[in-house]
């Protein structure tokens, strides 16, 4: 039997990530069961802005305690580091357990599964592991998890974004707000992983840097009236990485808040290693070229048929030259 919420559902989430995920989830719930009741907990500020439904009010705890829980049927959780996280999506699935309530967790992304529900006085594990695809649940069987907890349930935030999502305006005017160019103009939105950080041993063979590189020497090969819209990641650290794209007068950094749904949806193709957004602009029907010259072995969303993936510098400049003809014919 397949995964779903029904009815009263109190959330807990910590990182974005989860945040995006229940926010969606909750707004889903109440798409099925108008209703239901949902109460959102975090412990973290967040801000959740057209990428979100936006009716959904989000309650700032430093900790949770028995009162979030009151006339709840059900709890759902994100799955944040614990560490980062203070373990708050834990806290509340032990509390829940103490109650009595049914509990979920939804796991994001295909890796660190066990670490998520690790704590000092062990595993706290919900009654469901929500995992997004076969090779997630294989992973996670691989790590230690308990097969007879683990079901497959889509990403509730890429549903949302292809099902429910709509622009603030249209294309062209999303263009001008971000400074862009107008809609002759091939628009690259680059969404490049904080690796050096996560991987200071090398292992995956190439590093957000190099890679930086990589795309900024394709452009020269694609004629004028190109430009690259940077997303940086969260935790990348801001030098050399800024060095590096400052290096291109094509080159535009979005700010920090700026909503991941309107960058997609003001580009004409996304670039990136193997970040979520290219799950988001997949949902939203952009192409995505995953560049990823390293180690497939080391390649977490190998197993995926998501966009193009390019292996080599000259691969890259390729097939961004087809994505720009491409749209240079749609246009014309």
């Amino acid at each position: 039997m397949s995964f779903e919420l029904s009815g009263d559902t109190v959330f807990f989430f910590s990182d974005p990530a989860g945040a995006r995920a229940c926010l969606a989830a909750a707004f889903l719930l109440r798409q099925r069961r108008p209703a239901a009741r949902v109460r959102l907990f975090s412990n973290r500020t967040h801000a959740s802005g057209g990428d979100a439904p936006t009716d959904l009010g989000v309650e700032h705890v430093e900790a949770v305690h028995a009162a979030c829980f009151e006339g709840a049927s059900f709890v759902f959780t994100g799955t944040s580091h614990p560490d980062s996280s203070g373990s708050f999506e834990l806290r509340a699935i032990a509390e829940a357990e103490r109650l009595g309530l049914p509990t979920a967790a939804f796991v994001d992304h295909w890796v660190n599964f066990r670490l998520r529900f690790e704590s000092d006085r062990g595993l706290i594990l919900p009654r469901t592991i929500l995992v997004i695809d076969e090779e997630a649940r294989r992973r996670a069987i691989a790590e230690g998890l308990p097969a007879d907890r683990l079901q497959i349930w889509p990403n509730p935030h890429l549903v949302y974004l292809a099902r429910h999502w709509r622009p603030r305006g249209d294309r062209a005017a999303t263009r001008r707000l971000l400074g862009l160019g107008d809609e002759q103009t091939f628009v690259i939105l680059y969404a490049p992983d904080p690796i050096r950080m996560r991987d200071p041993g090398g292992r995956r063979g190439f590093d957000e840097i190099g890679a930086t590189r990589d795309l900024l020497a394709s452009l020269g090969g694609l004629g004028d009236r190109v430009q690259v819209l940077a997303k940086l990641h969260p935790l990348q650290p801001a030098e050399p990485i800024r060095t590096v794209l400052a290096s291109s007068p094509q080159v535009i950094v979005a700010a920090g808040q700026a909503e991941v749904p309107e960058l997609i949806h003001a580009s004409d193709a996304v670039v990136g290693f193997f970040s979520n957004l290219l799950l988001e602009a997949d949902a939203l029907q952009r192409p995505v070229v995953r560049y990823y010259p390293g180690d497939r072995a080391s390649d977490p969303l190998a197993h995926l048929a998501l966009g193009t993936r390019v292996g080599s510098a000259g691969e890259l400049a390729s097939e961004l030259g087809r994505l720009r003809a491409e749209a240079l014919r749609i246009r014309s």
